[in-house]
């Protein structure tokens, strides 16, 4: 069982680049006790654990590579037959090629013979995730693609973040951004960096207009003095 909001939020970061097929799609695993929702393009990734409310019956939950096709499909009829949240969506599959989606509440449904998932295995994704155990540090001079970091304040919005807010840690060597959602604990975002143009003036000379002068020269000034 998972939401809409989780599958939507999932889709951007999934690839838009149909060459890469497999990284078009929504890895869906089936945890200990509740499904992960996986997505990645290669450069940003997000893990999202379902706060959906799971059945008590034994069900043969899905455990595949959904087709964003699919998983737009998905949510369109759950916004249909539901309100802003629900109904949950309960997917079924016995060979991880047919599907039936149930949308608790309600009578409707979506069964597909074939088609619904990519047959393709999806990326290892755990071994981009970091130790806990490596170093991690404040973000100082780093480049960051904003379309790319964008994705993440849309996530957070449509995962119900009240303050739309991001955290992020640089993490070891490898300058991978983890990104975290305050407030919305079943998110886990990675982020690679751009890279760096070393060059650039972070004060070009508009800055210093009408006599401006950075709080270090002041300082410098008034110390001279």
């Amino acid at each position: 069982m998972i939401s809409r909001n989780e599958l939507a939020a999932a889709l951007l970061f999934a690839s838009l680049d149909d060459s890469r097929y497999a990284l078009t799609g929504i890895q869906i695993e089936t945890g200990i006790s509740k499904p992960t929702i996986i997505a990645t393009d290669g450069r940003k990734l997000a893990v999202i654990e379902t706060q959906a409310e799971q059945p008590k019956e034994s069900f043969s939950q899905v455990n595949a590579l959904l087709k964003p096709s699919v998983a737009k499909l998905l949510i369109h009829m759950s916004k249909a037959v539901g309100d802003k949240l629900f109904p949950w969506i309960l997917l079924e599959s016995e060979d991880m090629k047919s599907l039936r989606a149930t949308f608790e509440g309600t009578s409707s449904y979506l069964w597909m013979n074939s088609g619904a998932f990519f047959e393709t295995e999806f990326p290892e994704w755990r071994k981009c995730v970091p130790s806990k155990t490596t170093h991690r540090k404040g973000i100082t001079d780093l480049g960051i693609n904003a379309n790319l970091m964008s994705d993440f304040a849309k996530a957070a919005k449509i995962l119900g973040s009240e303050t739309g807010i991001i955290q992020m840690n640089l993490v070891g060597t490898e300058k991978l951004l983890e990104i975290a959602i305050p407030g919305v604990e079943n998110f886990y975002g990675l982020l690679a960096q751009t890279k760096l143009n070393t060059e650039i003036d972070y004060q070009p000379s508009f800055v210093f207009m009408n006599d401006f002068k950075p709080v270090e020269q002041e300082k410098e000034e008034l110390n001279d003095a």
